[in-house]
């Protein structure tokens, strides 16, 4: 076992923290090697622990280190007291010893180094989104913590990196996989003159493993093994086809976060819409949720392959008129009368053909859609609004309506309005709930996706669409569940249009 000098070895950081460091190893640490798995690995213990340090004097590699009258002891060993699940035969692990008192620390670090050992090099994780490992826990109601090694001052001599760290709960016993994201780790303040600059992990100078003493440990030796860091999830393609005379299905998303267009995250749920031509209808779907629908909207569920989902259109069938019977006429006689003027009538027109007059043109008879589409005033929505033929409207410009997705399987919220010549319409979406998501989704009367409406941001920001410049013409609002989640709190919707 090999020691150096306290002065020589000692980082700032710990010598702020008087922590003392009776054992030294390092391990040579390039970029990290991406596995089979969705998972990049940076340490696997497999070539044992060298050790090292840089032209500053400072630790690169694996070292321990603890308070005074607290041990711990590392090494590698094939003999766990059970093998890690799925891991091969010999596989190493790395094992700590720990004695610990109430209140005191210990732990190990591995600073990443070059394979001579005398550089402290960094690495980029920024593509990543947490970090994976095998912990085989002693069920003690002790606290270990996770810190991530972020970004140093430019030119820096010592160690100053700023420190992001997570709790674990030694609350279970034996090997458990955990996969911690990024969003989970909180700076902690070392007194180390780090930057205070955000986890960037752009530079990512190494880790720590260390066990606190909330509980007392005497002779507790933990295992860790795979050290990994969590790769985003992949993006499969979804191919959208039809047959028969129509479009093919529109999507809610054209993409999942981080996904280029079409692409989708493994159970991601899109919503389909399928716009007939016209004296067309909707046969059946495939590869969707439910291919027994006949509805022009339906649901897919992002599978983890490449997938493809079709609408068939069928002609709507025409009723054939049956000839009527001609009817017998029995002669009568005709008296002779002396012809008289006989008073134009002017037809009353029936109220389905006949209103006010439009844009002031008179006499003018015509159809007004609101005598089919009522002003819906709210403010609260009116369930059911789940598709556009159950929408909420017309709704009333400038005013704020409120409505909730009170469970996952309340998927979307629909609403309605009319322009009754060309305009500006601009919608807003607000007071999401918090740790939900919605889109604000603007179609024309055919369903189709206006140029410009849809807005997607991501969790509960608001979501804003327009202004649009829009034909006369009746749109459909939808608010789409996106995070397929329940939540009691309402919404606002509000639109501004002539």
């Amino acid at each position: 076992m090999h020691k150096f000098a306290i002065g020589v070895a000692l980082t700032a950081v710990f010598l702020m923290l008087a922590w003392s460091y009776p054992q030294f190893h390092t391990v040579d640490a390039q970029q990290p090697v991406r596995s089979a798995q969705a998972t990049t690995l940076v340490d696997d213990f497999e070539t044992g622990l060298p050790l090292g340090q840089d032209t500053n004097g400072l630790l690169v590699g694996y070292f321990s280190w603890q308070n005074a009258n607290a041990t711990i002891a590392i090494n590698t060993t094939t003999t766990p007291p059970a093998p890690v699940p799925g891991a091969s035969a010999n596989n190493h692990v790395l094992g700590a010893t720990v004695n610990i008192g109430s209140n005191q620390v210990v732990g190990f670090s591995h600073t990443f180094t070059n394979s001579n050992l005398d550089q402290w090099l960094s690495q980029d994780w920024r593509s990543y989104e947490g970090v994976s490992f095998w912990l085989y826990g002693r069920n003690s109601g002790g606290t270990i913590f996770i810190d991530i090694m972020d970004n140093r001052n430019p030119g820096s001599t010592t160690d100053d990196a700023e420190r992001w760290s997570v709790n674990v709960t030694d609350d279970f016993a034996g090997w458990q996989f955990f996969e911690i994201p990024f969003t989970d780790f909180t700076r902690k303040e070392l007194n180390n003159n780090a930057p205070n600059d955000g986890f960037g992990r752009s530079e990512v100078w190494g880790y720590t493993v260390g066990f606190f003493g909330s509980a007392p440990l005497t002779n507790e030796t933990y295992f860790f093994d795979k050290f990994g860091l969590s790769e985003p999830p992949a993006c499969y393609p979804l191919s959208l086809t039809h047959t028969g005379s129509g479009s093919d299905p529109i999507p809610s998303l054209t993409n999942s976060v981080g996904c280029t267009a079409g692409n989708y995250h493994a159970d991601e749920q899109i919503e389909l819409t399928a716009i007939p031509a016209a004296g067309w209808r909707v046969k059946q779907w495939q590869g969707s949720d439910n291919d027994s629908s006949k509805a022009t909207t339906n649901l897919v569920t992002m599978p983890n392959a490449a997938w493809i989902a079709n609408v068939a259109y069928e002609p709507i069938p025409t009723a054939t008129p049956s000839p009527s019977p001609t009817a017998t006429t029995t002669p009568t006689a005709t008296a002779t009368a002396t012809a008289t003027a006989t008073p134009t009538i002017t037809p009353t027109p029936s109220p389905d053909e006949c209103a006010f007059s439009e844009n002031g043109r008179l006499p003018h008879c015509i159809f007004l859609p609101f005598i089919h589409y009522p002003y819906f005033r709210g403010p609260q929505e009116a369930e059911p609004n789940d598709s556009n033929d159950e929408a909420n409207g017309l709704i009333l410009a400038n005013v704020i309506y409120q409505g909730t997705m009170s469970s996952p399987a309340d998927s979307s919220d629909y609403y309605a309005f009319r322009l009754y010549q060309p305009g500006t319409a601009e919608l807003v979406l607000s007071q999401i709930p918090a740790g939900h998501n919605y889109n604000l989704i603007l179609r024309n009367a055919a369903l189709e996706v206006l140029p410009g409406g849809n807005s997607g941001n991501i969790g509960n920001a608001d979501e804003h669409i327009g202004p649009l410049h829009l034909p006369a013409g009746l749109y459909y609002i939808q608010i789409f569940n996106r995070s397929q989640s329940g939540s009691t709190q309402p919404y606002q919707l509000r639109v501004v249009y002539p």
